[in-house]
């Protein structure tokens, strides 16, 4: 049962509501595009300055590949940007959710919440995780019936 949990609680991790994400406008000091694993394609961190909320420095994150955006290739320091993050308790770091420099769009939230083209693939992984949530959890149902702790 407490797989089960867990695995609700990731695929519920997966999903954000754009209105539930922090707008952060300010000063790009820093960037790279850091590899999302051994033999895997480059992500993008920006190390963000927001003079608005006390000279904050915010460090976000993008698993999305990003040799698929020609235009993240245009970043220089000292640009400023617009950045839509979620924050998370136990981190540091910030999600990247959507980067906007002036009027151009870097990276939309739609790019994003899709995977860049792969929704599909995205969409096939929530409906297995949520199916083994289910699955894990009837499982645990049963076996505590039959182990005669709800009798």
């Amino acid at each position: 049962m407490i797989f089960a949990v867990i695995l609700f609680c990731l695929w519920l991790e997966g999903t954000v509501d754009r209105t539930s994400l922090k707008q952060v406008s300010g000063r790009l000091t820093a960037f790279d595009f850091p590899p999302m694993g051994k033999g895997a394609p480059r992500g993008l961190r920006v190390f963000l300055e927001d003079k608005s909320d006390g000279n904050k420095l915010y460090v976000a994150d993008q698993a999305i590949c990003s040799d698929r955006f020609p235009s993240l290739r245009t970043l220089k320091v000292g640009d400023q940007i617009t950045a839509l993050m979620q924050t998370h308790a136990l981190s540091a770091t910030s999600s990247l959710w959507e980067l906007k420099r002036g009027s151009e769009t870097l990276l939309s939230y739609d790019q994003v919440r899709l995977g860049a083209g792969q929704g599909a693939a995205l969409l096939l992984c929530d409906l297995f995780c949520a199916m083994a949530a289910v699955a894990c959890l009837a499982a645990g149902l049963r076996a505590r019936r039959r182990a005669g702790a709800w009798t």
